[in-house]
């Protein structure tokens, strides 16, 4: 008995465990959820699995009532409302969250398990839910088999991966940016292949493929306006200069000073406003600056003074 307790410790302390554990009910809710007396029961497997797995929150936080409430509202409206445009959706989630993963992962060791459980969720997206959204069922009737016996030999594998060698369980960490978009990129294949296969009514292998090349054609295109010579920046040091001042207390003084400089009539008067939005900076105290035989002191004077001069 102590030997199973120290196992089952010992995997809900392991988020790649976890995350098999959550795909695994995943895809028995997929397969099997229709049946009644089985859905709410595998459901909550998968729901409580994913708890457990998140990496928003950490599992030794206590949590408060109001985040209970949230996430018992949450797993009653699923399960009362819960059709394949919800699980769509879902999925694109999960595999955001766990693609996100792969790109910020800085050893190779630690991506296996990513790319194994994001591999599923892709496979079982396009090739499950997808269909059912389209009633094309007939369409791949014969990779039926593969789907539901083969594909989870992917987060069994995970499951059962040595865990020797491996660093301390640490918090997974989220990146925003990644996250946000490989969930707008699977949101773009599910509902193109939707918004396709119900204008064309073409066979559902010909549409995959059609949208999967189109979005290849694109992401390629992409990568070149990325970075496409060396006498051209393009679109990655346009994006970084962006993300890198967007929201900060610079930008927006600069933006501040660009409106002075078309209002203001005289060069006085646009140095006084440029000040003036300086001084409301939170670490800027005060400031005196003197122009030929003028001198001028906005707020209060402290021992660490900054001396700037200029021509």
């Amino acid at each position: 008995m102590p030997t199973l307790f120290k196992f089952y410790r010992h995997v809900l302390n392991d988020s790649d465990r976890l995350m098999a554990l959550m795909i695994l009910s995943l895809h028995a809710l997929l397969i099997w959820g229709d049946v009644n007396y089985l859905h709410s029961a595998l459901f909550l497997c998968h729901y409580g699995f994913f708890l457990l797995w998140q990496p928003v929150m950490r599992q030794t936080k206590k949590l408060s009532w109001q985040a209970a409430l949230i996430i018992v509202i949450g797993a009653g409206f699923a399960m009362s409302y819960m059709n394949w445009w919800i699980t769509a959706f879902w999925l694109a989630g999960l595999f955001a969250l766990i693609g996100g993963r792969v790109f910020s992962s800085e050893a190779d060791r630690s991506r296996l398990p990513y790319i194994l459980a994001a591999t599923y969720l892709l496979a079982i997206l396009l090739l499950w839910v997808v269909p059912k959204l389209l009633n094309a069922n007939d369409d791949l009737a014969a990779a039926k088999f593969l789907l539901i016996y083969f594909l989870p030999t992917l987060p069994l594998a995970i499951l059962f991966l040595s865990a020797r060698n491996k660093s301390e369980p640490q918090t997974p960490n989220i990146d925003f940016f990644y996250t946000l978009l490989i969930f707008f990129l699977t949101l773009i294949v599910v509902l193109g292949s939707f918004a396709i296969g119900v204008v064309w009514q073409v066979h559902y292998i010909k549409l995959l493929i059609a949208v999967v090349l189109g979005l290849a054609a694109t992401l390629v295109a992409l990568s070149w306006l990325w970075n496409p010579s060396a006498t051209f920046s393009g679109l990655e040091l346009l994006m970084s200069r962006y993300l890198l001042s967007l929201g900060l207390p610079f930008e927006q003084w600069i933006r501040k000073i660009a409106m002075h400089a078309e209002d203001e009539p005289t060069a006085d008067n646009f140095l006084q406003a440029a000040m003036l939005e300086l001084a409301a900076l939170n670490w800027v105290s005060g400031l005196r600056w003197k122009l030929e035989k003028f001198e001028h002191q906005i707020g209060q004077a402290t021992p660490f003074i900054s001396t700037f001069t200029f021509q």
